[in-house]
């Protein structure tokens, strides 16, 4: 490669030989800089294992998987998939052809945790495969809603999916809350006979009453920020995002349950 001497530096005497050993020193500067920026001692730290997340469910489910991506923006090994649906419940008559919508789905991608949340679409009656109906809080509800917790969940853990179930927050409505508790309490019972992790909500956004709640005191900032909405049933984006961390503590515990040595590891 020939370098040309630019006309006013020939104009001042300075050789061409002058310019280009010159020249050559300055590229041999920014070199050596560089490889020192690469040298073993200070590489970035190699980035831990991630993990894949596809939350399924309904409405609040679907602002879990929105709180999922605000907590994980910055972690792209953290992925977090959107299988929640607003209008979802189990107690739909079109839950059979979701779930196998779903499984199809599943076995397109991927996953290492399901994180599921349900139960708000879900205080109506129920009916089975052969339109037999059943109203709400009664035992033939009961067996069939239980009996699809554990198709669902059973489905995942062939697929070697981590499950972790999210309960139902408290409600501001006392009618709505009383179902959701009930629901709770069923829902928590067959997972623990499962052996899957299920992560109560219920006070975690109450007073100290066990009530509806619109405001928390947030730990960093030492102010009250909105965590719920005006319907006294959904959360603010601040709201989903406890409620993620939350999870996410339960998707760690869960891991390293099956294989400590990501004790370390773990960048989610």
């Amino acid at each position: 490669m020939r370098y040309r001497v630019p006309s006013r530096l020939a104009d001042r005497g300075v050789s061409p030989r002058w310019f280009v050993a010159s020249l050559l020193a300055v590229l041999t500067l920014i070199a050596a800089s560089q490889s020192v920026d690469a040298a073993p001692g200070s590489e970035p730290a190699r980035s831990g294992k991630g993990v894949t997340v596809a939350v399924i469910g309904d409405s609040l489910g679907d602002g879990v998987w929105s709180g999922f991506s605000l907590m994980w923006r910055n972690k792209p090994e953290c992925k977090v998939v959107r299988r929640s649906k607003i209008g979802a419940g189990m107690t739909r008559a079109d839950f059979p052809r979701w779930q196998q919508d779903l499984a199809a789905e599943l076995a397109a991608e991927s996953v290492d945790v399901a994180v599921l949340m349900f139960g708000l679409n879900d205080q109506t009656g129920i009916r089975d495969e052969h339109r037999r109906g059943f109203l709400f809080k009664t035992e033939g509800w009961k067996q069939l809603y239980q009996a699809r917790i554990e198709s669902l969940v059973r489905d995942l853990v062939q697929r070697k999916v981590v499950v972790v179930w999210l309960g139902l927050p408290v409600m501001r409505s006392t009618e709505l809350n009383a179902g959701a508790r009930w629901i709770n309490g069923l829902v928590e019972e067959k997972l623990k006979a499962l052996g899957v992790v299920y992560v109560p909500l219920e006070r975690d956004f109450a007073n100290p009453e066990g009530e509806f709640q619109p405001y928390l005191q947030d730990e960093a900032s030492q102010r009250n920020r909105q965590i719920r909405l005006e319907d006294g049933i959904h959360f603010t984006h601040y709201g989903y995002e406890l409620i993620a961390a939350k999870a996410r503590a339960a998707i760690r515990q869960a891991l390293l349950a099956r294989d400590p040595g990501l004790q370390d590891a773990f960048a989610c």
